[in-house]
Parts: C-alpha cells; structure tokens; sequence
C-alpha cells in the first residue's frame, strides 16, 4: 500500500517534468520521455479499475430489472377473424365428398395405440393449432396416454390454445358410432368447457346483382301471326 501511495504521488511531478522538458526544448528528450514512461508503467491502477467494474455491474442490473417484461395471466386476442364469425368468403363446393373441403377450420382428433393427438387445420392444408400426448408438459401429468382423462386433458389443452390464437368455431367431422365412444365425447365435453363451438356458421352468398344491367327495361310485344283469311282481309281495309 505504501508503494502504490508513493508511485500515485510521484505521478503528477514526473508529468510536470516531462511537459516542462517538451515546451522548453525543440528536440524531445528521449532519455527522459523513456524514463517517465518507466515510473509510469509501475504505478498500480487496479483499484480504480475495480471501481469501474463494480459501477458497470450494478448499472446492468439496474437497467436489466427495468426492462423485465411482466408475465399475464390472461390473454385476450384483439385482432379476431371476422370473415370466419360472420360466415364470409367460405369455400363453396366438395359437398357430396366424405371429408368435405368447405370450412374456415377443421378440428381432427385421432387415437392410436400410444398416444392422442388433436389438431385444428386450415383449409389451405397448414396445422394452426395442435396438442398430443407426444409433449412431455402434458404427459408428465397423465397416468396413461391413450385413456379418457388423456382424451379429456387434449379436449382442454388445445381449447385454451385455440381461444389464444383466435378460433373460437372449429368444424368437427364425426364417423358413424364416434360419439358413443367415452373419450371422444370426454374430448368433445371438454372443448365445450373451454368456450370452442364445434360448429361453423352458415355461408353468407351474396345476392348476384350484377346480371339485372344486362335485362332490357322494356319487354317487346311478340308478333303474332294471324291465319290467311283475317291477314286478307286486314290487306284490303287497309288504309291507302
């Protein structure tokens, strides 16, 4: 300690000298430049970098604990999709197929002999939403995979995660006996639960208007011919 406070001292008059000796002579002295370079070099200035250290760290913190983003826990989607609640623009046609093709959203749910999956597809062919037994999150709760508490926890799940993403109608298409089954109606309860209707609304058709411009306003009186002997007779009263 005693060294660093002689060499702090020493400091500021060999930094005198060496301005002194820079103005006073036009030649720089390089003996004396090297040897106030030399006691320069052995001051000791680590407890001022410490210092610096330490205020940088606690800046960090500072400014890393004011822009921590608080976590909800309620989320509302303000941007819906209108044309899918008000029944507009759906796809028109694929009526007699057995997987029809006119929904905003189909809902499938599938069971195999080790897991349970659940998806809600768009009718361009891409998976919005998705939930399966494949996830260690859910699994971890779950005594069996492929039970109808599974069956009812996939039904929850992907309802949160549809209202999260905006869908709140899903079309669900159902085979013959599907329903009296345990998990698919444990599923389809706990999608009702969670606020997701398992219908969509009717299709909205415009009226065509568009064909009226073409309609004359007026109609024209059809000619109608009359037989030989009134056509002769109309030929001689005519007025010359």
């Amino acid at each position: 300690m005693a060294t660093n406070s002689l060499a702090r001292a020493l400091v500021p008059s060999h930094l005198s000298l060496l301005r002194h000796s820079l103005l006073s002579y036009k030649k720089i002295n390089l003996h004396i430049l090297s040897r106030n370079i030399h006691y320069l070099s052995r001051c000791n200035f680590s407890s001022a970098a410490t210092q610096v250290k330490e205020v940088d760290e606690a800046t960090e913190k500072s400014d890393s604990r004011k822009t921590k983003i608080p976590v909800l826990g309620e989320f509302e989607n303000r941007n819906p999709r209108n044309e899918e609640y008000f029944g507009f623009n759906k796809p028109r046609g694929y009526s007699t197929q057995v997987y029809r093709v006119d929904f905003y959203n189909k809902l499938k749910f599938l069971i195999t002999n080790r897991h349970t999956r659940a998806q809600v597809v768009h009718n361009s062919g891409f998976v919005l939403v998705s939930a399966s037994t494949t996830e260690f999150e859910i699994t971890r709760h779950l005594y069996k995979t492929t039970d109808v508490t599974a069956a009812r926890n996939i039904g929850r799940v992907i309802a949160q995660r549809c209202l999260e993403a905006g869908i709140t109608r899903v079309r669900w298409e159902t085979k013959k006996g599907d329903l009296r089954k345990q998990r698919t109606t444990a599923f389809s309860e706990a999608l009702k639960e969670g606020g997701v209707i398992l219908s969509e609304p009717k299709k909205v058709i415009p009226p065509e208007t568009y064909y009226l411009d073409f309609r004359p306003k007026k109609k024209r009186k059809k000619w109608r011919k009359l037989p030989y002997s009134k056509r002769w007779k109309a030929h001689l009263n005519k007025p010359k």
